[in-house]
């Protein structure tokens, strides 16, 4: 049985995504729902925008912590609706 957790996330699901998606399926729907909201950068840390060879993506970095190397973190598993872009 699912907690009350996997509920409460399925029900706001429902309302931030399957909703607006049912009622205007187009690409210009599906970009602004799945681009609309990014987590606020934690205090100390930094993410600079950056396009490498027509890839966008970000590099984060922290105050904090010492550079010894680069780490390429490719998120799997997305089950996002990608759209060509116009």
């Amino acid at each position: 049985m699912a907690s009350w957790q996997a509920h409460l996330v399925a029900q706001l699901c429902k309302w931030t995504v399957k909703g607006p998606l049912v009622r205007s399926p187009t690409p210009e729907t599906i970009r602004k729902i799945f681009n609309a909201s990014r987590p606020k950068v934690p205090r100390g840390c930094n993410a600079k925008q950056e396009l490498i060879n027509g890839v966008s993506g970000e590099w984060m970095s922290a105050d904090t912590v010492s550079q010894i190397g680069t780490m390429l973190y490719l998120h799997g598993g997305s089950r996002r609706l990608h759209c060509s872009r116009p």
